[in-house]
């Protein structure tokens, strides 16, 4: 099974901390992949490329829109790239 990415606004979230699916990157996301959204489906939450985490789908009925509860801390995986060294950092 393919893994659904979204591209989601971290600081989006709901009062429970559950990050909503509603921005214009999550949206464009869901369309062009055109999966259909249902509770306990599992996805991978990123953020401009740089930044995913494993989150998990719910319908929350208090904001009548659906959000992604991140589930696994372990799982964050940031993608960092620079054209030159820092200085004074030695590998």
């Amino acid at each position: 099974m393919e893994i659904i990415r979204i591209n989601v606004d971290f600081s989006n979230c709901d009062h429970e901390g559950r990050v909503r699916l509603n921005t214009i990157g999550a949206m464009q996301s869901l369309n062009l992949s055109q999966v259909v959204l249902r509770n306990g489906l599992e996805v991978e939450l990123e953020c401009s490329h740089f930044f995913s985490v494993q989150g998990m789908v719910e319908y929350s009925a208090s904001e009548h829109i659906w959000v992604s509860l991140r589930v696994r801390a372990r799982s964050i995986k940031v993608f960092l790239s620079w054209s030159k060294p820092l200085s004074g950092i030695r590998t």
